[in-house]
């Protein structure tokens, strides 16, 4: 093996272990956030409509067209695999390959400025919300148990 491929091995697994910690950033900032908001008062339901029924097992995947922002401008599609059982699971198709959120990512802003090493994909993925057309960030997705229902069509 020579030097330069070792160099080449270890700037690759410096730059996953700096995915990482943003997405362990990331994550710590939403719990903050969600411990501090103040719950709701439970309302009694009635038992849950029988006719309603899960997604189908084939729908284990879900494709949502997603595109990158980065500093305010619009670049590369992609398509958002979304595991419906396990969101933080989800993987991006991009330019042929199915990568994880942050090397997608890092892959589709190193092709605008070369010189970035790092990128959250939970917070520079984009997509249009199907209620209202509003831009929202693939990360949204992992949270938001009502946006996830609505993106899959069963809200």
């Amino acid at each position: 093996m020579s030097a330069r491929t070792e160099e080449e091995r270890i700037a690759a697994l410096e730059a996953d272990i700096a995915d990482l910690r943003a997405d362990f950033e990331s994550f710590r900032a939403e719990i903050r956030n969600e411990i501090k908001v103040e719950p709701t008062p439970v309302e009694t339901e009635a038992e849950p409509d029988a006719t309603e029924t899960p997604p189908p097992a084939s729908q284990d995947k879900v494709e949502i067209p997603i595109y990158l922002r980065y500093k305010r401008k619009r670049h590369h599609d992609a398509t958002l695999l979304l595991e419906v059982s396990n969101p933080k699971k989800s993987r991006i198709r991009f330019e042929g390959e199915v990568l994880s959120v942050s090397a997608s990512a890092r892959k589709a802003v190193q092709s605008i400025n070369p010189k970035v090493t790092n990128a959250i994909g939970w917070w520079l993925w984009k997509f249009r919300d199907s209620d209202g057309d509003k831009e929202r960030c693939i990360g949204e997705l992992r949270g938001d148990e009502t946006l996830r229902r609505r993106m899959l069509g069963m809200d």
